[in-house]
């Protein structure tokens, strides 16, 4: 049976799928006439935290006010055992790094927003060129230990979930301006209201500048709604559909050593563009007495489309690239013309599932039906500004998968209770080539692969300021694609996911008025898919091993001066030992995983003021698997050395207004952020922002 074929039955599945069980959603806060609803919830809040088995954290939204993010990534800085390495400055593309975890394009961690998928492609094509905007992002879950068994695929290094807003109670219009250095604009305007049982919100966002590096602007729109309704007294319905679309100057092209020594923020590949357009669409029902529990179903589909369009030039010796320059111009970073070709690496994604959750008491149970799709197309442009050109590779991938899973907490005593849970998923992968340099009309599809999924957690209520806990869970991460079928033959490597036992144990406290959270944990990370030997007759294999040590710290903490005025103050810190232990490299550290990270946040608010200054600290690591300690002349080896830096926000509140104000990299520190993709990615230099919050 053809790809084209399966989707279609698979398909008509989900939508059978749909009708026997409902759509979608999670509650939160009824009021007299509706409900509130809030979306799947991964942590919930920070009281619930307390029952979570393992390490968990939510960054809410009085910290994004305060803070001023402007990315997700530098919202996840704030958080313990989190490194987010910078690419474009501006974070459109996140490469998380959780515990050591490889976070290239965030991988091995499960992306959510609602509760619900958001990466390409969840199970074979992993990589984030979509991130939630941090505007439209009212909380941020992290689920870095037990319990997320509850979630799949992707779950090595853990659950990120980003909750957005819900329709206000009453008639609310919201205007928000900024603006900064580099050209950078940023304009909102929303608009929702509850009529009788139906709250409605309606949002736009357009952001975008001159970037960062030079010859680097972007823009980005964002369309998004929400409808909440109450169907009857014990239920609600959710209706949620967004529009999203990127058009950047982004490159994998960072910069050989000269280049950095010379101008660390210059462009060396100015034609390179990546156009990301996605539209996403999902329903949402809550039954809350649903045979004395609450059922929950998710319905969620989305198509992105990744045009990446990149030149073909000789960056490691860049004085024999062919290029001319058109006379009259006078701006020669403009007038570069490349005559080399280019290359447009553009892919589409088409993802649906079904996803129904029960929940009684401490009882968690449920089930996926899920189907993902890639179209994916090489062309050949005959200069590097085309955006046409011949087709030279034309792929379709496709997977089908389904998960169950079950968990319970046992209430073992008063103070102690024990939660059990297992998830096993289901998943076969296919791979068709079209066209191609060497082959033509070949597909194959992997075997059923079905992995176990355990986990085992417990806490320990001391009093009620300190609890204990501990666990263990299985991390779990399937092949790519193009990993599990692999080359113009589109042979099965027979690769089984790649797979993780992770521990941890650590304490929630108060001391005095501080929060206290401190967790140890290590990680055994094994079956990784590498290079195999020639003598195997495959090119990949699960032979890759490695192991990660650690103990991370979050402390908080409130003074009260008087009734206008008080003091606070956050710090994390994080000490990562990871290390490969198979191969050539045994012994080593893993590749961007510094030894040492941290944040700290001392703030005031006085009335109406509320200022506050952020320092992030991330130790030196190590770019390749050999730890090359010095640095390679085409910058993309060698040490990088650790960096400190700092950011200063305020925000003054006047009844329905805000003025807010920030300066990231305060004192403008220079320092090298990546050497991945391609050669040296320098830091985000000072950035100045300002703007303003309207509500009526």
């Amino acid at each position: 049976m053809s790809i084209l074929s399966k989707k279609r039955t698979h398909l008509c599945i989900l939508a059978g799928c749909l009708l026997s069980v409902g759509s979608v959603g999670a509650a939160d806060v009824a009021t007299s006439n509706a409900y509130r609803l809030g979306g799947v919830e991964v942590v919930g809040s920070k009281e619930r935290i307390q029952t979570i088995p393992g390490a968990a954290a939510v960054v809410d939204a009085e910290t994004l006010k305060r803070t001023q993010p402007l990315s997700i990534g530098e919202a996840l800085n704030k958080v313990s055992g989190i490194y987010v390495r910078d690419e474009d400055g501006q974070g459109l593309r996140p490469n998380i790094y959780v515990r050591g975890i490889d976070g290239h394009r965030s991988v091995k961690l499960l992306l959510l927003e609602d509760g619900l998928p958001i990466s390409l492609a969840p199970y074979g094509e992993n990589s984030a060129y979509y991130s939630p905007l941090i505007d439209k992002t009212t909380r941020i879950e992290v689920l870095k230990g037990s319990g997320s068994i509850l979630y799949g695929p992707q779950t090595v290094a853990g659950v990120i979930n980003h909750i957005t807003e819900n329709p206000p109670l009453t008639e609310t219009l919201r205007t928000r301006v900024a603006a900064g250095t580099n050209g950078y604009v940023n304009l909102q305007a929303d608009y929702g209201n509850t009529f009788d049982n139906t709250g409605v919100l309606v949002q736009s966002t357009y952001k975008g500048g001159d970037g960062l590096r030079q010859g680097t602007p972007f823009g980005i729109y964002d369309f998004r709604s929400k409808l909440v309704t109450a169907l009857k007294h014990d239920q609600e319905l959710t209706l949620k559909a967004q529009y999203f679309s990127e058009d950047s100057t982004i490159s994998y092209a960072g910069l050989t050593q000269a280049m950095y020594d010379d101008n660390p923020n210059q462009n060396p590949a100015i034609h390179d563009k990546l156009f990301v357009e996605r539209l996403g669409l999902s329903a949402t029902h809550t039954h809350h007495d649903f045979f004395s529990g609450r059922l929950d179903t998710s319905f969620y589909g989305y198509v992105t489309k990744r045009d990446f369009w990149r030149q073909a030039y000789d960056r490691e010796n860049d004085s024999d690239i062919v290029y001319e320059r058109i006379s009259g111009n006078g701006n020669d970073e403009d007038s570069i013309f490349w005559k080399n070709q280019n290359n447009g690496n553009n892919r589409s994604y088409k993802v649906v599932g079904v996803e129904p959750r029960f929940e009684s008491g401490n009882f968690q149970s449920g089930m996926k039906v899920h189907y993902e799709f890639e179209d994916n197309k090489r062309i050949t442009g005959a200069s590097g500004a085309a955006r046409s050109g011949s087709l030279t590779t034309d792929e379709r991938r496709d997977t089908f998968a389904t998960a169950v899973y079950v968990q319970n907490r046992y209430d073992i005593a008063k103070n102690w209770d024990v939660t059990v849970g297992l998830r096993v998923e289901q998943y076969r992968q296919g791979r068709q080539i079209l066209k191609s340099v060497a082959t033509q009309n070949v597909e194959n599809h992997t075997a059923l692969i079905t992995e176990w999924i355990p986990g085992l957690g417990t806490t320990y209520t001391v009093s009620p300021e300190t609890t204990l806990f501990a666990g263990v869970h299985r991390g779990f991460a399937p092949p790519k694609f193009a990993d599990a079928l692999y080359g113009s033959t589109v042979l099965d490597q027979k690769l089984e996911a790649e797979r993780s036992w992770n521990y941890e144990a650590g304490i929630r406290t108060k001391a005095g008025d501080a929060d206290v959270n401190v967790t140890a944990f290590f990680y055994d990370y094994q079956n990784q898919i590498v290079n195999a030997a020639q003598s195997s007759g495959f090119a990949k294999a699960n032979a890759g091993q490695t192991q990660i040590l650690g103990l991370e710290t979050d402390i908080s903490q409130e003074w009260v001066l008087s009734k206008d005025t008080s003091l606070y103050g956050t710090m994390t810190a994080t000490y990562v030992d990871a290390r490969s232990k198979s191969g050539t490299t045994d012994g080593n550290n893993l590749p961007y995983s510094p030894e040492y990270t941290g944040s700290w946040t001392a703030g005031i608010r006085h009335g109406n003021w509320d200022t506050s200054l952020e320092m992030v600290y991330v130790g030196n690591m190590f770019s390749d698997s050999a730890n090359t300690l010095n640095g390679s002349a085409d910058g993309e080896t060698g040490e990088i050395p650790s960096h400190l830096v700092w950011n200063l926000s305020s925000r003054y509140t006047l009844d329905r207004m805000a003025f807010f104000g920030t300066i990231k990299n305060l004192f403008n520190t220079t320092y090298i952020a990546s050497r991945r993709p391609e050669g040296i990615f320098p830091g985000t230099p000072q950035q100045l922002l300002v703007g303003m919050t309207v509500e009526i």
